[in-house]
């Protein structure tokens, strides 16, 4: 037997773009599905409980394979491989169970900075068709809910909107459409905002009207389609779950596509320029038909900070505003 088969498996976190964002469920569920393709079994790991200080909410979730490879935050990043061992070990008996690390926990060397405690289940038999449909509901940005048994299996149901939580023996973890950020426009705040959305982990949509830009950002990674005439925007397929950014120096490309962002509802609408430009822009849409109601909707001049100079502080003053109004809606 040589040394590589008596070394033992070490759990390792798996490097993949998103996974710095530690809510992002896409890198949980796509490890459970390169697993699944690999041949290797897998783990899904829930943060049911929480006693004292915890970095991440109840319903946190990470995705961990038999052979170490793990991904998604149960904490700040400091006990993942150690609560990672354990999954491995279950899987190993083909058991769940619910984990308790910190304080009153079997695993003296597991310790909480805060002094706490907190409960995680690992199911070891999730499902293969249950990740599949997870994974695609995630890509089409479809809200459902995962419902846990500690003495079964789980089961997905759709559209399920409730709070995430214990609801009598069964734990819910519920997965509301993702908020989509879509920016739109040329120049360096262009490419600035781009580039923080995506680092931020939202859903990013980028549309680029210089050549230049859109390529500086796919050679970074990002995917940027190209708009061609002001007069004919794509549809960008907006819901009540989508922010829209405009940063363009020409506002001829506005018009059209802040009407459709009016028609859609949208959760937060922003446009580059100074007071008066917005002032313009206003009796613009105005003519076209809107309402006042509606075209207030509109955050012109954008940013929480004010004024800006540089295209690194208005992107990230954008990115304030934006969440500001998606935890006000949240409460």
């Amino acid at each position: 037997m040589t040394n590589q088969q008596l070394a033992p498996t070490l759990p390792r976190r798996l490097s993949q773009a998103g996974d710095i964002a530690p809510d992002d469920s896409a890198s949980v569920f796509g490890l459970l599905r390169r697993g699944l393709g690999d041949g290797v079994r897998g783990a899904l790991l829930t943060l049911v409980d929480s006693v004292g200080g915890s970095a991440r909410p109840v319903g946190a979730q990470m995705a961990v394979l038999e052979d170490g490879r793990f991904a998604g935050y149960l904490s700040s990043g400091c006990l993942e491989s150690a609560i990672a061992t354990e999954a491995m070990e279950l899987m190993r008996q083909q058991r769940n169970a619910i984990l308790r690390f910190g304080a009153g926990s079997p695993f003296l060397d597991i310790r909480l900075p805060c002094g706490g405690s907190m409960d995680v289940l690992v199911d070891t038999g999730i499902d293969e068709a249950l990740v599949e449909t997870a994974g695609d509901h995630l890509a089409a940005r479809r809200p459902f809910a995962i419902v846990f048994d500690p003495n079964g299996p789980a089961a997905l149901e759709e559209g399920d909107t409730r709070q995430t939580g214990w609801h009598e023996d069964t734990f819910r973890r519920c997965y509301p459409q993702q908020l989509q950020l879509v920016v739109l426009g040329r120049g360096l705040e262009f490419e600035a905002l781009a580039r923080l959305g995506a680092a931020a982990g939202y859903r990013l949509r980028a549309f680029a009207a210089d050549d230049q830009n859109a390529v500086r950002l796919i050679e970074a990674g990002i995917d940027c389609d190209r708009l061609l005439t002001p007069r004919d925007p794509p549809d960008l397929r907006l819901d009540s779950r989508s922010a829209v950014v405009l940063l363009f120096h020409e506002h001829e490309w506005e018009t059209a596509i802040l009407r459709q962002a009016l028609g859609a509802d949208c959760l937060y609408i922003g446009a580059l320029g100074s007071t008066r430009t917005h002032q313009r822009r206003c009796e613009v849409l105005l003519a076209c038909g809107h309402t006042l109601a509606e075209i207030d909707r509109i955050r012109g001049p954008i940013g929480l900070f004010g004024p800006t100079r540089d295209a690194s502080s208005l992107a990230i003053s954008v990115l304030a505003e934006l969440a500001q109004l998606v935890l006000h809606d949240q409460r």
